[in-house]
């Protein structure tokens, strides 16, 4: 029927937005040693069976072959909650890994949130807990102002006992997203000014673009390698711009420091990667990209024989370090050298050399240690996580393997013909997922 197609397409939309915002929390799990985070999903519309589903996808353990990374973040405790489109109702849930259970109580922190916006529990298990709420002016529940105070709520508890970091919270002003890089062009030794911001036109009256690199990054031509390289190397920036933004979205961080391997150790082609982490998101396009110039970046690349590295640093956080120590502190560690740079970034490299004992495979880690070491010497990076070997990582222990606690969950698993009741949650996806048709009606009120 139209119903049931209308519900498997929204299905895969809600399964493909968690998979992508898993990977951002993930993300932010590798380059902030953040262990919970609080987020919205627009998605699931609301409805509470269509957030399980897209925390589900969030947890998808990783597999090393595929193309695109989806979800990997099971291991990260979560608060996360959808909102209807006209505000009639709004759904969330809190989920904690195993894991985790000793840092973070999940009543309690369900409480925290549901107390905050007068909702009602839907469904429970040992690591999770779905509630939702209901558009009531009578009773002055506006799902509108509800959404700030779920969040607000969720991140408190978190600060309050010690699971999420304080630091930003008076920095939020300040921010200027986008792509800060506000210098005309890098100055490189030797090298003339990048090339004006208009495109050029070939002889034949084509205009030719600078290759998706913001004129001010580009070098005024780029060599042959360079150029089969650059496509990988902007959709590899652009991606984890958006993993760094989502980090900021509900870690609250500033910085991050992290490596990436399509430069392939090559200092101008890390210039296009930074470049693309920070490109304005446009609103319109389909999958998004970059948005991550409000955050403070060291970033790296390195192949057998070179180790390229920038430290950018945004206008607004200019009084939290100085750009110049965070450089030196990585340079001197690795031996490294000073190539190109302007007023927010400084880009750097070093060439190994086994002979004199410089493997780029270990000044790599070197490196992010420095970089990682400055930043919490000065206050502006965790430094609380040092418990990386009790994370579980991947969905082991979502869904439950136990029958929910609440009725109500076998009141919204029947079907309109009579179907049986389904206490047990991962039963009720089976059956959702092998009779859609039969259980549809149920899932949005439909």
């Amino acid at each position: 029927s139209s119903s049931t197609k209308k519900k498997e397409k929204t299905l895969k939309k809600v399964v493909k937005a968690g998979g992508k915002r898993g990977v951002e929390i993930e993300g932010a799990a590798d380059m902030g040693g953040l262990h919970a985070f609080s987020t919205f999903i627009e998605e699931p519309n609301g409805d509470e069976w269509m957030l399980l589903e897209a925390l589900k996808a969030m947890n998808i353990v990783c597999e090393p072959g595929e193309e695109e990374r989806k979800g990997c973040s099971g291991h990260i405790a979560k608060s996360v909650f959808s909102t209807q489109a006209e505000n009639k109702h709004m759904s969330y849930i809190v989920y904690v890994p195993r894991a985790l259970s000793d840092k973070i109580d999940i009543e309690e922190w369900f409480a925290a949130v549901n107390t905050a916006v007068r909702g009602e529990r839907v469904a429970s298990a040992r690591s999770m807990i779905l509630g939702k709420v209901q558009n009531n002016p009578d009773e002055a529940k506006f799902v509108l102002k509800l959404k700030d105070e779920f969040q607000a709520s969720s991140l408190q508890y978190l600060r309050s006992t010690g699971n999420f970091p304080s630091a930003a919270e008076d920095s939020d002003d300040d921010m200027v997203f986008g792509d800060d890089f506000d210098c005309d062009a890098l100055e490189f030794d030797g090298a003339a000014e990048a090339a004006d911001e208009e495109p050029v036109a070939d002889d034949d009256g084509t205009e030719t673009a600078d290759q998706g690199v913001p004129q001010y990054f580009a070098e005024p031509e780029w060599t042959p390698q360079q150029e089969k390289r650059l496509k990988k190397v902007l959709k590899e920036g652009g991606k984890k711009g958006v993993e760094i933004e989502g980090a900021a979205d509900m870690g609250g961080m500033s910085f991050f420091c992290t490596s990436v391997d399509e430069p392939n150790g090559d200092s101008k082609l890390l210039i296009a990667t930074v470049s693309a982490m920070n490109a304005v998101v446009k609103p319109d396009d389909e999958e998004r990209k970059g948005g991550s110039g409000h955050i403070g970046k060291f970033i790296q690349s390195a192949s057998n024989s070179a180790l390229a590295f920038m430290v950018y640093l945004p206008s607004p956080l200019k009084d939290k370090l100085e750009l110049e120590k965070w450089f030196e502190a990585v340079s001197s560690t690795v031996g490294g050298s000073r190539v190109a740079s302007c007023e927010t970034a400084i880009l750097g490299e070093v060439k190994g050399d086994p002979e004199a004992g410089k493997f780029t495979i270990k000044m790599k880690d070197e490196a992010l240690q420095a970089a990682i070491t400055f930043l919490k010497q000065g206050g502006n990076f965790p430094d609380e996580s040092d418990d990386d070997d009790e994370l579980v990582f991947g969905d082991d222990d979502f869904p439950c393997d136990q029958e929910c606690e609440d009725a109500d969950v076998a009141g919204d698993a029947h079907s309109s013909n009579g179907q049986a009741e389904v206490a047990d949650l991962e039963q009720y996806w089976k059956q959702w997922r092998s009779d859609l048709q039969s259980v549809v009606s149920n899932l949005s009120g439909s």
